[in-house]
């Protein structure tokens, strides 16, 4: 089974890589409209998970794509 190294979402993107062990570690990153911290919108790591085999990998990746439904701080009443 092949686990996507990088997967698009609405909110953000999912990266998946192998680590030497034969583990994975994926990692969901949030796309931040409006960081509390900088004047530009940037990737915030929100979700982090060591999966065990490239099954459980590819799960937690599309797991994770799920959450990444939308955009931190969007204003759902735009557009």
């Amino acid at each position: 089974m092949s686990v996507p190294a990088y997967t698009k979402a609405p909110g953000g993107f999912v990266a998946a890589h192998q680590l030497p062990d034969g583990r994975f570690l994926v990692e969901g990153w949030h796309l931040n409209l409006t960081p509390f911290d900088a004047p530009e919108p940037r990737h915030d790591i929100h979700y982090e998970h060591i999966a065990n085999t490239s099954a459980e990998a590819t799960e937690t990746v599309q797991e994770f794509a799920g959450w990444l439904q939308s955009p931190l701080n969007a204003n759902p009443q735009a557009a």
